[in-house]
């Protein structure tokens, strides 16, 4: 946040001290875009980095209003905190962060996430507003990158143990408040450690990424879908009673009965799931115990012959 107000407080100075042609020079010469407006938000100062970030030429944009750098949805929220700025007794205000919340319009209508800082500095006696301007493109994709190495398993895709809970305890959460119930279903692929040890392990991948896709394909928007570990993986579904989960479960277990696994060589591999399914009691009972019910029908399941559903109905 300080090295960000530097480039503006340094502004300031120079038109304070008068030193217009040291002041042209700094601004010509930022690696950052750097922008003025007057107190109508018309554009006065247009460095060159900001015909770069933008891609308008300085005599394109010059005259015209800030809200033509911004995308519609954060035009007025944008208006109403430059106003309240303008009023207040602060010189300078930093805005945004590396989460990408704020954005720029370039001429082509792409959308870019920006931070910037903003300085009141007085030139020839009018009030005029500097933001000095970085383009943050590389945190927000380190930032997304880091949440899927947190959240996300890395061969399937699909999200971890961890991002399963987060999401689901929110889900528990609206359901109590609202009296609606959900259902875990626990699913294990069938002798997959056999499959492991017939075909090998690059095979067996290939299988737990089929799987995971048609799992993804065949759950709707809102149910949460996770590696649980191993062959294990586990599905939340929202507003879903056990009649309906198991008719999702089925479905499931036809998909991937049906689906052409293949070795490396393209030969068909045969695979099936079992599952297990647990529907929310309600209020008073843990997600962890809906878990641990819907790992217990799993197991049933499994021992009952495998490539079924079987719904716990304690």
């Amino acid at each position: 946040m300080t090295a960000m107000l530097e480039m503006p407080a340094l502004l300031t100075n120079l038109l304070a001290e008068g030193s217009c042609e040291l002041f042209r020079e700094v601004v010509a010469a930022s690696a950052d875009a750097i922008i003025g407006v007057e107190a109508d938000q018309r554009i006065v100062l247009f460095n060159q980095a900001a015909e770069v970030m933008f891609q308008y030429p300085q005599s394109a944009i010059l005259g015209r209003p800030l809200s033509d750098l911004l995308p519609m949805e954060a035009r007025i929220g944008h208006d109403r905190h430059v106003r309240a700025f303008a009023e207040s007794e602060g010189t300078a205000r930093y805005m945004g962060n590396r989460s990408g919340e704020l954005k720029g319009l370039r001429a082509d209508g792409s959308v870019i996430p920006v931070a910037i800082s903003i300085q009141r500095v007085s030139a020839g006696g009018r009030p005029v507003m500097i933001a000095h301007i970085r383009e943050i493109s590389h945190h927000v994709q380190m930032k997304e990158k880091l949440v899927q190495l947190a959240y996300v398993d890395p061969l399937t895709r699909a999200l971890n143990r961890r991002a399963f809970f987060e999401r689901a305890a929110s889900v528990q959460e609206a359901c109590s408040e609202a009296n609606e119930y959900y259902t875990i279903l626990m699913m294990d692929l069938d002798h997959f450690k056999r499959l492991n040890d017939t075909h090998g392990h690059v095979v067996g991948d290939i299988v737990l990424k089929n799987f995971a896709e048609i799992c993804q394909n065949g759950l709707r928007a809102e149910d949460i879908f996770a590696r649980w570990g191993g062959e294990e993986f586990i599905a939340l579904l929202p507003q879903t009673g056990r009649r309906s989960a198991a008719a999702i479960a089925r479905r499931l277990i036809s998909s991937v009965r049906n689906h052409p696994f293949r070795d490396e060589s393209g030969n068909r591999v045969s695979q099936t799931v079992s599952i297990g399914a647990a529907s929310w009691h309600g209020p008073g009972e843990t997600l962890d115990e809906v878990i641990n019910r819907a790992d217990r029908a799993l197991y049933a399941a499994k021992g009952s012959g495998r490539n079924r559903v079987v719904s716990d109905l304690s």
